[in-house]
């Protein structure tokens, strides 16, 4: 990678504020850049950075331009400058990423299965009968596909990612590493010896352009399907149990764990080690700060809920607020009951 602050310039289609010709090689946040580094600012908080850092270009947004640039640092102001750094970020990507063909060597494939001829099988790979691998899908190395299932076009699974039996990805699925798709849900009865396993029947669907994050596990369903809706995006470590229902465009962050029928709406977010219980219903838009325990439907659309067990933001504030003032209560009440008591 080479570019001039012109280059980058023309590509956001902005101006250089400082050098035109100034040179960029690599990336990197505005604390650590090096000369040659392209940078950002998004961020009033770390606008102070921008005297200091050593980047010799920096994408700026346009409310954050200082007046004057620092020596030796190219500015490009555009409206959003997280967002522009993200655009270059794929394009450059993109340029790098080889898209391959074809069946490894070392993969094995089922006759029975479909594979399309623009596809890539790589080393290790197991694709079992029936199975349908979509136009340009990429299985980078010891991907497991189980009978059955259908990966659409354009998928890029990671090395371990394991899609079990009579699954479904939709297009443009990206399924980081150590992946698990379509494991046997958390259900049983409770039997004279002991908990006797219920069968698992159903399956997982995924939408399109859904995103799951490295070591997450989604369950299949007991009957029907596990469903995470179209554009959805699921951090690392997340686990959804089985028959949940998610709607489109959802964020889930690291290590939560949704339980069995669980629903979520469209466009809900929910932040790390949340926890819901079974057969929760969660409105459009709903917001779960990091940590809470959900332990009833929210019917509220677009409401923030905080805590364990969680409420809406604006009571736990409260709560909080309260919770902070107990041991001076305390000593007050101790106070009045010694007063009382003389």
């Amino acid at each position: 990678m080479e570019f001039t602050a012109q280059h980058i310039a023309d590509l956001v289609q902005s101006k250089v504020v400082g050098k035109p010709e100034q040179r960029v090689v690599g990336w990197s946040p505005l604390e650590s850049a090096a000369e040659g580094d392209l940078s950002f600012l998004s961020d009033k908080q770390y606008a102070h950075l921008l005297s200091t850092t050593k980047a010799s270009v920096v994408l700026v947004s346009e409310l954050l331009m200082p007046e004057k640039p620092k020596e030796g640092t190219s500015l490009i102001p555009v409206p959003d400058a997280r967002k522009a750094v993200s655009e270059l970020l794929n394009a450059w990507q993109a340029s790098q990423t080889k898209v391959k063909q074809g069946i490894h060597p070392n993969a094995w494939v089922d006759p029975s299965a479909k594979v399309h001829e623009t596809a890539w099988i790589g080393p290790g790979c197991m694709v079992f009968e029936g199975a349908e691998i979509g136009a340009g899908s990429q299985l980078i190395a010891q991907v497991f596909i189980g009978a059955g299932v259908h990966v659409g076009h354009d998928c890029l699974l990671h090395p371990g990612v394991k899609v079990l039996d009579g699954c479904s990805l939709g297009q443009k699925v990206i399924l980081h590493a150590n992946v698990v798709i379509g494991a046997d849900g958390f259900g049983y009865n409770q039997g004279k010896q002991g908990p006797e396993k219920i069968p698992h029947v159903g399956n997982v669907v995924l939408e399109d352009d859904v995103e799951v994050g490295a070591g997450s596990t989604i369950d299949r369903a007991m009957m029907g399907s596990t469903r995470i809706g179209r554009g959805c995006k699921l951090d690392n470590l997340v686990h959804v149990a089985h028959n949940v229902h998610m709607g489109a465009y959802c964020l889930v962050a690291a290590q939560t764990g949704i339980a069995g029928s669980a629903q979520l709406g469209n466009g809900c977010q929910i932040g790390g080690q949340v926890g819901m219980i079974d057969h929760i219903r969660l409105a459009d838009g709903t917001k779960v700060a990091a940590q809470s325990g959900l332990m009833k439907s929210v019917t509220e659309i677009n409401s923030k809920w905080w805590g364990s067990p969680a409420l809406p933001a604006s009571h736990y504030k409260k709560v909080l607020i309260l919770m902070n003032k107990l041991p001076e209560l305390e000593q007050k009440i101790r106070t009045i009951e010694r007063k009382v008591k003389d």
